[in-house]
């Protein structure tokens, strides 16, 4: 959300998306979870799967309920937090944020 509380949306490339899911990989960053953008509270959990969506309509994240666009990178993630885990299974959190500085550039739509 902005500062007035609105979302903006943020849109990366196909190259991009694969190239910061491989770079996330390499650098061994995908297990480094914490709470709400927070440092100061990490998540005891291990990511589990990854993969980028090739096939919208014959991908595996049909099976969780989900369509999403090609070149979306997917992850399953084992939370071994029980407090996260109740909060998830509660619907208080529902996703991940990539957390990382990228160059800023702004595009008018």
């Amino acid at each position: 959300l902005d500062q007035d509380e609105n979302p903006y949306y943020v849109f990366f490339s196909e190259d991009t998306v694969k190239g910061i899911s491989e770079r996330m990989l390499k650098d061994k960053r995908v297990d480094r979870v914490n709470l709400e953008h927070n440092s100061n509270i990490m998540v005891d959990s291990v990511m589990t799967e990854s993969w980028l969506v090739t096939d919208p309509e014959n991908d595996k994240s049909n099976i969780y309920g989900m369509t999403m666009p090609k070149n979306t990178w997917m992850a399953t993630y084992q939370i071994n937090d029980t407090k996260v885990w109740e909060l998830i299974k509660a619907g208080v959190l529902k996703g991940f944020s990539l957390e990382g500085y990228f160059a800023d550039r702004l595009t008018q739509a």
